[in-house]
C-alpha cells in the first residue's frame, strides 16, 4: 500500500457524505494528504428519454450541483478548521454517469491512493455502493476504500484490527499498511477467525506472529485467533472490545463462480461496521 497522499471523497452532499467528508479531511490533515470532491449526476436524469427538456434540465442540474458542492467543501473546511494542523487542499468536480463507472475512471485517470466513502448501512443514495452493486464494487474498487459509518467520528489511529483468513498472503506484507499509517504508529491487532463452516487457511498465525513479533520492526503487534460460528459479527465485537479505531479487511481473490458459493464477510462488515472500515484489495498491499 503506497503512502497515502490522494484522497477522493465521493458525496450526495447528505449529513452521511459530510461527515466521511470532514472525517477525510482530519485524515489528510495527519497524512499531509490533498482531498478531491466528487458528486455525480445519476445517468437516469440524464438520458434524452427521461426529459424533453433534457438539455436545460441537465445543464441547470449541473450548475445546482456545482454551487452545492461549493457550499459543501467550504461548510466541511469550516467545521473543523479549529481541529486542524495544516489545511488539505481541496478540490472538487460534478460528472455525469453511472457513480461506480466514474469511480474507477477518476482513480485510474488520476492515480488515487484511497476512496472515503460514508454509509448509513445501505439505504438511500448510497445502495448503489453498498446494495445492490456492493460485490462489484468491493472487488473491483481500484485502490483502498475506507467506509466511514454515519455514527463513526475521526479518532487519532492508535490501534488498528487487522481481519485476516490466512489463505492469502495479505497479513504477511502488513507491514506496508503500517508504512502507510506511520504518522499514528498504530498497535495492530491480527485477527483470524477460525470459523466451523469456512474453509481452513493455508496459513498458521504463528507464521504472521514470527514475521511481525520483533520490537526491532519498529511497531506493535498482537495475534489473536478466535473460534466462532459468524466471522464478521467476531471481528466487529473484537474491534469494539479493544476499542480499535479502525478495522482492516481485505477482499479475497474469488473468481465470478467461486464468488457465488462463499459468503462475503467485506459485504457484511461494510454493511453492519460502526467504526471505520478499510478494504484491500489483493494488490493494494504490494
Amino acid at each position: 500500500m503506497r503512502n497515502i497522499k490522494s484522497i477522493l471523497v465521493p458525496t450526495d452532499f447528505t449529513d452521511v457524505a459530510s461527515n466521511a467528508y470532514t472525517f477525510a479531511l482530519r485524515l489528510a490533515d495527519k497524512l499531509g494528504a490533498g482531498i478531491d470532491l466528487l458528486h455525480c449526476v445519476p445517468p437516469a436524469t440524464a438520458s434524452v428519454e427521461a426529459f424533453s427538456f433534457q438539455p436545460t434540465f441537465l445543464s441547470d442540474l449541473i450548475d445546482t450541483s456545482q454551487k452545492n458542492m461549493e457550499q459543501f467543501a467550504k461548510m466541511g473546511l469550516t467545521a473543523v478548521a479549529s481541529q486542524l494542523e495544516l489545511m488539505p487542499p481541496v478540490d472538487h468536480d460534478v460528472k455525469v454517469g453511472d457513480l461506480n463507472a466514474i469511480l474507477r475512471d477518476t482513480v485510474e485517470e488520476n492515480n488515487y491512493d484511497l476512496i472515503v466513502i460514508g454509509t448509513h448501512g445501505g439505504h438511500g443514495f448510497w445502495d448503489e455502493l453498498l446494495g445492490t452493486n456492493t460485490t462489484s464494487l468491493l472487488r473491483n474498487a481500484p485502490c483502498p476504500l475506507l467506509i466511514i459509518p454515519k455514527s463513526a467520528t475521526f479518532a487519532t489511529i492508535e490501534r488498528v484490527c487487522y481481519a485476516t483468513d490466512l489463505r492469502q498472503m495479505d497479513a504477511f506484507e502488513a507491514g506496508r499498511l503500517i508504512r502507510s499509517l506511520f504518522p499514528f504508529k498504530p498497535h495492530l491487532h491480527f485477527v483470524h477467525v477460525d470459523a466451523v463452516e469456512e474453509k481452513p487457511g493455508k496459513y498458521d498465525l504463528e507464521l504472521v506472529r514470527e514475521i511481525f513479533d520483533k520490537p526491532e520492526s519498529g511497531f506493535s503487534a498482537t495475534f489473536t485467533e478466535l473460534k466462532r460460528e459468524k466471522v464478521t459479527e467476531a471481528v466487529l465485537e473484537y474491534a469494539d472490545e479493544e476499542d480499535c479505531q479502525m478495522i482492516v479487511m481485505t477482499r479475497p481473490d474469488y473468481s465470478f463462480f467461486d464468488e457465488l458459493f462463499h459468503k462475503s464477510h467485506t459485504r457484511e462488515a461494510a454493511m453492519a461496521a460502526t467504526r471505520p472500515l478499510l478494504i484491500l484489495g489483493s494488490g493494494d498491499l504490494e
